[in-house]
């Protein structure tokens, strides 16, 4: 999608603010040749451009080896170099690597960004390899090759690639030789700087920018209270279901807080600048803000560009069995299938449900009472297996976990019974401690408990066929925590309501859980997924801050449980941050939109969106009395 004038400018406004600072970004990638040689084209574009050369510097690495060593690499420069207000990307292939290798560098990158905050690690990968990111440059590419593949495809692509970087250098040097002329007369295009290319300001552009003034307070509350209708759309029709919009008092009981959803909640764009009251709020993420705001550990299990089943799959809402009886231990792997209630086959890139963003579990999923190790295998089938190091899982109240600790063959119980007499520790430490008891050989912290009937953790266990497998999020977060849910723009519910209800029913009813809040879509009302909203309402007004058909069919659906995140931010989200109204924001309001000073890029929140966000869910907690 290119981008919108809108966007241009703010891109400009920011551009702004680079002349203060020194950004530097270095970039370490898999390959030593194609991958450093694609990301000096970042570099070069910086150094011609004189708006960036002496803000922003780009640095890449070709490392020459795979998922772990790269970071292990990036952060032993960072260490010999004393880097300090850096940015790191660890880039890499997804190829076949084994998922928790893949996995370990976002799990690895998150340990040390909790470390500290003046160097911040961040990881991107190319499925199945850096070839097909070229050739999608060139056009939308679907299709399911090997590298080998990709790679003859790309083929002209790099030719291309080259073509347009010697043009770039031919412009350069043109325009070094006639002096005479404005800088801002050449404009370097190439799609390798995308999303960092200053675009010139048309007249237009300029006229519309001065306008954007700053409007007193009184004047917003006016805008509110007269300009902007407030009659909501009439819902669609509700699927026949079993849960109900009923309200259930919370019982007091000490639980922590577990948000699914996709990039809105992983908190993609949030690594931007940003002060709220003094508080450097850099990184922050709604589930980061909400546990600021209740002091009770909160669990980010957002995931980037998952559509709607795939987030109802992780929270425990499809249910889904092996297809025959395996017989497995810790060493010992069975082959089968996973199906549906329907008996359709099943297949799943995390069968943990903890999310690519950070999962610290890859593969892992409860079969009855089992702790097992899930890879994906050919045909549909996967392998399984006991996941190392553990036992068996306890269904009592408490869903603790017993620890089978192999080398020195004793038991411990990890679990909430646990958790509840310790002090409140951050989401992280939690799953620090684990990773480190569970690769470092030492014994895991929490009490030892007997020896558990169900298995020994170097026995063969033999499970039915029809066995429900669940994955371990939806056991160990969804059955026992508060849940905050947000799905479906990226689709998956095939526009219609009652599907996307169904859903979010699934997770609520599946899981157990009866304390959950639904959040509403945030995306601008004319650009939804949803084709059925836009920026008018049915009287043929703005619908500014009045429900879209989609958000009038959660709050029918769900009563009290439903929070607008969109109105809310259009009505508090500026001043939840100390911003400034200006009559853009004012213009963006009518339509639905919400202010761009809340924005990254068309979609995603900057961290004081996502602040605001966080906000705004913190007050529903405490209208529903989940927290105080």
């Amino acid at each position: 999608m290119s981008p919108s004038k809108t966007q241009i400018r703010k891109r400009q406004r920011k551009v702004g603010h680079l002349s203060a600072i020194e950004k530097k970004y270095y970039i370490f990638c898999e390959g030593k040749q194609t991958e450093p040689l694609y990301f000096k084209g970042f570099e070069n574009a910086i150094k011609i451009n004189p708006m960036y050369k002496n803000a922003v510097h780009v640095e890449a690495h070709g490392v020459g080896a795979e998922t772990l060593r790269i970071i292990y690499t990036a952060e032993e420069f960072v260490i010999d170099n004393k880097l300090e207000n850096a940015d790191i990307w660890c880039v890499y292939d997804k190829d076949s690597f084994p998922a928790h290798d893949f996995n370990a560098v976002p799990a690895y990158a998150s340990t040390l960004n909790q470390r500290q905050s003046k160097v911040r690690y961040h990881v991107a990968w190319s499925n199945q390899c850096i070839e097909y990111w070229f050739i999608l440059h060139f056009d939308w590419y679907t299709s399911n090759n090997d590298r080998k593949k990709y790679i003859i495809i790309s083929a002209t692509a790099v030719l291309v690639i080259a073509l347009i970087t010697v043009s770039i250098i031919a412009v350069q040097l043109k325009h070094s030789k006639n002096k005479k002329k404005n800088v801002e007369e050449t404009t370097v295009h190439t799609m390798m700087v995308q999303e960092t290319t200053v675009q010139e300001t048309t007249e237009e552009d300029t006229t519309q920018e001065e306008s954007a003034e700053v409007v007193d307070r009184e004047v917003v509350e006016e805008f509110f209270e007269n300009e902007i209708s407030t009659e909501n759309e009439e819902a669609f029709e509700l699927p026949p279901r079993q849960l109900t919009d009923e309200f259930i008092p919370y019982d007091g009981q000490k639980r922590e807080i577990t948000c699914y959803g996709d990039s809105m909640m992983a908190g993609a764009g949030s690594t931007t600048e940003g002060k709220v009251n003094g508080i450097d709020i850099y990184g922050w993420t709604t589930p980061v803000t909400i546990e600021n705001m209740t002091n009770i550990p909160t669990h980010n299990l957002g995931g980037s560009g998952e559509d709607s089943s795939y987030i109802t799959f992780r929270a425990g809402g499809t249910k889904v069995y092996i297809d025959r009886d395996i017989t497995i231990s810790e060493t010992d792997s069975a082959i089968a299938r996973i199906i549906d209630e329907d008996g359709n086959v099943f297949k799943a890139d995390d069968y943990s449900g903890y999310g690519f963003d950070y999962d610290p579990y890859p593969g892992d999923m409860y079969i009855n009472g089992y702790l097992c190790d899930v890879d994906n295998a050919e045909d549909g089938y996967v392998s399984i297996k006991l996941t190392k190091g553990y036992a068996a899982y306890d269904n009592r109240a408490d869903y603790s976990v017993v620890i089978y600790e192999s080398e020195t063959a004793t038991y411990s119980r990890q679990g909430a019974d646990v958790k509840a007499e310790s002090d409140i520790v951050a989401e992280h430490d939690t799953v620090i401690k684990e990773t480190e008891s569970q690769t470092s050989g030492e014994k895991p912290m929490e009490k030892p408990t007997e020896k558990p009937t169900e298995t020994s953790g170097m026995e063969k266990v033999t499970i039915s066929g029809g066995t429900q497998a669940m994955t371990r999020a939806s056991q160990e977060r969804s059955a026992k925590d508060i849940l905050i849910l947000e799905m479906g723009s990226n689709g998956g519910w095939e526009n219609d309501y009652q599907q996307l209800i169904l859903q979010y029913d699934d997770i609520i009813l599946n899981s157990g859980c009866k304390y959950y809040i639904v959040l509403g879509d945030t995306d601008d009302p004319a650009d939804s997924a949803d084709v059925n909203q836009g920026e008018y309402g049915e009287d043929g007004n703005y619908v500014g801050i009045g429900d879209t058909s989609w958000e009038a069919a959660l709050r029918l659906a769900y009563g009290d449980h439903f929070f607008n995140t969109r109105t809310y931010m259009i009505q508090n989200g500026l001043s939840d941050c100390g911003l400034d109204t200006t009559t853009d924001d004012l213009e963006n309001f009518k339509k639905g939109n919400i202010s761009e000073q809340l924005r990254y890029d068309w979609t995603h929140f900057n961290c004081y969106g996502y602040y605001s966000k966080g906000i705004g869910v913190y007050k529903k907690g405490v209208e529903l009395g989940y927290w105080s």
